[in-house]
């Protein structure tokens, strides 16, 4: 089977990087379309979330119009469910309690302490913190909850 090479993945994620610049949602669907000529969609995904943290690290304005459209990249790439597993992550592997502190609900929400609010804005970084924030709709300030 085709297996795609590293310098090669590079180039899908340029191209990725590039469409997702533009901020249209029409020509997302083209590199979409284009994308399926990867071998797998793990690797449809793999690239779109490289490009994805590509943008997060170097274009924020992009990666905040990503995050206001996460639809748009589905179902190659579920930021709505990427996040809350991310942040379910960081949080089990830390002191506090499931199910008092934090639980992720049957429909992939995260429900947090104050506690867990105040862990995780530590722990994340800025591109993360961003994600959780748009994605989870997660209010981080110390007067919540």
């Amino acid at each position: 089977m085709f297996q795609s090479q590293p310098q090669e993945d590079q180039s899908y994620i340029d191209i990725a990087v590039d469409v997702l610049q533009v901020q249209s949602q029409a020509k997302l669907n083209i590199l979409k379309n284009f994308l399926l000529s990867l071998p797998s969609p793990t690797d449809i995904e793999r690239v779109l979330a490289k490009a994805v943290d590509h943008l997060a690290q170097t274009d924020p304005r992009t990666y905040h119009w990503i995050l206001q459209h996460p639809d748009y990249l589905m179902p190659e790439l579920d930021l709505k469910m990427l996040a809350p597993q991310l942040a379910f992550s960081k949080l089990k592997n830390s002191q506090l309690i499931l199910e008092q502190d934090f639980q992720l609900t049957s429909q992939d929400q995260l429900r947090l302490s104050p506690a867990a609010k105040t862990l995780l804005l530590a722990e994340s970084s800025v591109e993360e913190y961003l994600l959780f924030k748009e994605i989870l709709k997660t209010d981080f300030s110390q007067e919540s909850e």
